[in-house]
């Protein structure tokens, strides 16, 4: 790195300088000496090697070898290899968050609760939102408007439960009503069970309601309005903001279509929405 005058500078990056990868361990078994012993041939031999595991994978050359013959069935040994090269597949954006998984997860569960409800209102509204929830994919990169739709059915979905629930416990205040009057062993008998089915039935609206109002807010969290940055601008066009804020100027309609712009030419001073930076999903004109 350069420095100049007035706070300037060049840093000047030759390419990436991996460290060795360095750990021990020990073989413990029947053939441990002769599976040190290759490693040792590996490491005189000086040939680049594969080194993998997991997701990551180098081409090395073994540097450093030394192994503890203890035992013939036990010999620690400790290794250091000088990497050639990285063949690691690079992650050029961040993961997505887990928000698709736990809104899955939470729509299941709603749905199996919802055939236990009895409620054929609530288990139609379940069965919608499980087709909406469908045909809009990963919810980082929905529609606002596809997000909109759930959101709406979800606060309709909200009410019906709320009103079943306002039911359940009305029922169930009132089998306890019968249960303690004066009618006979037979209609004590039944207001008991009308009671007990009332509880049940309202055990699983409330886990309906609480899987259904965090379903609501794990989407709200995914939409473009929730994730997105601010800016503010005078004048220019959308070709440049996008080549400097998401690393691409043809991503521009994404700038466009969160802002409810259609022209591309900027005219006066206002503030722009940017969407999650994302390399991949590229622009330009579709038709």
């Amino acid at each position: 790195m350069q420095k100049y005058i007035g706070g300037g500078r060049v840093v000047e990056a030759l390419g990436p300088d991996d460290k060795e990868l360095c750990w021990s361990g020990r073989f413990q078994s029947p053939n441990a000496g002769l599976r040190a012993r290759h490693l040792d041939y590996l490491r005189r031999q000086g040939a680049a090697q594969t080194l993998s595991w997991d997701q990551f994978s180098y081409t090395v050359v073994i540097r450093v070898f030394e192994a503890d013959f203890e035992r013939s069935y036990q010999i620690p040994y400790r290794i250091a290899c000088l990497v050639v090269a990285d063949n690691t597949q690079p992650i050029a954006a961040s993961p997505s968050a887990p928000v698709d998984g736990l809104v899955s997860a939470d729509a299941a569960a709603l749905s199996s609760l919802a055939s236990d409800s009895g409620n054929a209102a609530i288990a139609s509204g379940v069965a919608s939102l499980q087709s909406l929830l469908a045909s809009v994919g990963a919810l980082a990169q929905a529609a606002a408007a596809s997000l909109a739709q759930i959101l709406s059915q979800l606060a309709s979905l909200d009410a019906l439960i709320a009103g079943a629930i306002a039911a359940a416990g009305s029922a169930s205040a009132g089998g306890l009503a019968a249960f303690g009057g004066t009618a006979g062993a037979a209609a004590a008998a039944a207001a008991l069970l009308s009671q007990a089915s009332a509880v049940d039935v309202l055990a699983i609206l409330v886990k309906m309601q609480a899987l259904g109002r965090r379903i609501a807010f794990n989407v709200e969290q995914a939409s473009p309005a929730a994730s997105a940055r601010t800016i503010t601008v005078a004048g220019g066009n959308l070709f440049r903001i996008a080549a400097a804020e998401l690393g691409d100027a043809t991503q521009w309609n994404r700038i466009a279509a969160l802002n409810g712009l259609a022209d591309p030419v900027l005219r006066g001073v206002m503030q722009l929405r940017l969407p999650p930076l994302d390399p991949g999903a590229g622009g330009g004109l579709s038709g």
